[in-house]
């Protein structure tokens, strides 16, 4: 069955897959299964290789302060944004490369108004853009194990107390939005709970979670992780390479992909 859904990229991806110059895939840590099975090397499979962790943040909107520190981009700032973020990306693999075509054809669930900017003498500093996906997929909870089963509303409580996550009933989304393209330039980083908190102030009403992938080498992460409490999910990226294909043209940079095109 495995063998079976790898064989069929090759087949129903034809030429939109055909130019790509490297696969990877995330494996959420406690995934043991998967893992096992996925790098144990088994013929006809593809080539997994551990490529470095990624930590998705999740962070409560009750952190939110309006700070004023951002701006919207707007389609003027599309030359000086694609610089800034493209120079930051570069240091880490699997980072997307931003275009003017690709910023021109976004969809209803990013658009050029969705970046924050943040600018200090006509110099951009720092980005990142709230995208939400919930109209194209979202996360049910179906059920909590002992104890948060029997647990959950006293959880709740304290969660609020502290501004913390609070759990969803059973059945509910949980209605988050990602904080996307998240990068600052070195002499601004201190700044980073300061500018996560501006972002998290301009959600939609009805989300309470913002969402950010970081690399563990990024110095934002540790910064984030520290001011603002977050619950952190871990995972481990792996370049996936095919028996026929050529390996995965990185350069063994800290992985960090942007969670919100996974």
């Amino acid at each position: 069955f495995v063998r079976a859904g790898f064989d069929s990229i090759a087949r129903l991806g034809g030429e939109m897959t055909a130019g790509l110059e490297c696969w990877f895939t995330s494996i959420a840590a406690e995934n043991l299964a998967a893992t096992r099975l996925l790098t144990a090397g088994i013929a006809r499979l593809p080539k997994y290789v551990d490529a470095g962790a990624i930590q998705t943040l999740a962070i409560s909107r009750r952190q939110a302060a309006r700070q004023d520190l951002l701006r919207p981009a707007t389609p003027a700032d599309m030359p000086d944004l694609i610089s800034f973020y493209n120079r930051h990306a570069s240091q880490y693999d699997y980072s997307p490369v931003l275009t003017a075509s690709w910023l021109a054809s976004l969809s209803q669930t990013l658009n050029i108004g969705n970046f924050l900017l943040l600018i200090r003498g006509q110099r951009i500093h720092g980005c990142l853009a709230l995208r939400d996906q919930r109209s194209m997929k979202q996360a049910l909870v179906q059920g909590y194990r002992f104890p948060l089963n029997v647990c959950r509303l006293p959880f709740n409580v304290y969660a609020h107390l502290k501004c913390s996550l609070r759990l969803p009933a059973p059945g509910k989304p949980i209605a988050s939005v990602f904080l996307a393209f998240l990068a600052l330039d070195a002499d601004y980083q201190h700044l980073a709970d300061q500018v996560v908190r501006d972002a998290l102030s301009r959600l939609p009403k009805d989300a309470d979670t913002a969402l950010v992938g970081l690399s563990p080498s990024n110095p934002l992460c540790d910064r984030l992780v520290s001011t603002l409490r977050p619950q952190v999910y871990a995972s481990r990226i792996y370049s996936v390479e095919f028996p026929s294909g050529n390996s995965s043209r990185v350069h063994h940079r800290p992985a960090q992909p942007e969670i919100a095109l996974l």
